[in-house]
């Protein structure tokens, strides 16, 4: 599986429970950061999971890789929205 890298800002939300069945009512309020790294780490204690509590506004700059289309951050970023000249918010 590798070394899965989650980057979440938010916090775990009633309205999230009914669609990301990783949390759960304790994990209310609570950073979905958090609680996801320690529900992905009790599935399988084995695999390396990292993670980091920020937003991510935009493709890295510059992209870290040789090919853009097999980044996840770009990839993720190409499917959610369209590339600005300056990410705006």
């Amino acid at each position: 599986m590798g070394r899965p890298h989650r980057v979440e800002p938010d916090v775990v939300e009633l309205s999230t429970l009914n669609r990301q069945t990783l949390f759960h009512d304790g994990d209310l309020g609570r950073p979905k950061l958090d609680a996801a790294l320690t529900a992905l780490r009790a599935l399988n204690p084995d695999t390396e999971v990292t993670g980091e509590r920020r937003e991510v506004r935009g493709p890295p700059s510059p992209c870290p890789s040789t090919s853009p289309s097999s980044c996840a951050p770009c990839a993720a970023w190409d499917r959610n929205t369209a590339w600005p000249a300056t990410p705006t918010r």
